[in-house]
């Protein structure tokens, strides 16, 4: 966590050795340590760069995900959406596919896009979510449900909810 170090190291390396086997690594590297000092436009113009790259693909994963998170922060959701697409639909693991549809489904839910979040929320179903990522997704997908005033579906989400043992400590929310 010696941010600075590592920043000034990265650069370094950068700069010295243009061609080394470390180059696209450092990069990378260079972006966390910009991000971790807040630094955050120049660090996302470098994630940027390795997400539009030739990189290895975990290297525009975590690019992709910085740059989503970046951007849903910032409450730019449509933006934010095309990172964590490139996430679910090629880049990322199965738990990060996850992650990226259930950030798409959340962004429309926050720009009152009540349709696109219900579906989205529902894809996050179809891919064997955890626990947690099940409450949330059934939790909001009846809030969205709500919002379009179908309310029986949304009652339906929050039964399922509350008739599994898994979530019986949230009956009180549920």
């Amino acid at each position: 966590e010696k941010y600075i170090s590592s920043e000034r190291r990265m650069r370094e390396l950068l700069a010295n050795y243009p061609d080394s086997k470390f180059g696209k690594e450092a990069e990378l590297y260079l972006a966390k340590s910009k991000l971790a000092l807040r630094d955050e436009k120049p660090a996302m113009e470098i994630f940027e760069k390795i997400f539009r790259s030739d990189f290895k693909r975990e290297y525009k994963v975590e690019a992709a995900i910085a740059l989503g998170n970046y951007h849903f922060d910032e409450r730019d959701y449509e933006r934010s959406r095309q990172y964590f697409q490139a996430i679910r639909d090629s880049l990322g693991s199965d738990s990060e596919k996850k992650m990226g549809q259930l950030m798409i489904a959340d962004g429309y839910y926050n720009d009152f896009d009540s349709r696109a979040a219900l579906g989205a929320y529902l894809q996050v179903l179809g891919m064997k979510p955890e626990p947690d990522e099940k409450y949330h997704s059934l939790y909001y997908a009846a809030q969205a449900a709500f919002r379009l005033m179908r309310i029986s579906d949304g009652l339906d989400y929050l039964q399922t909810l509350a008739t599994d043992e898994t979530y019986f400590d949230s009956l009180a929310v549920i």
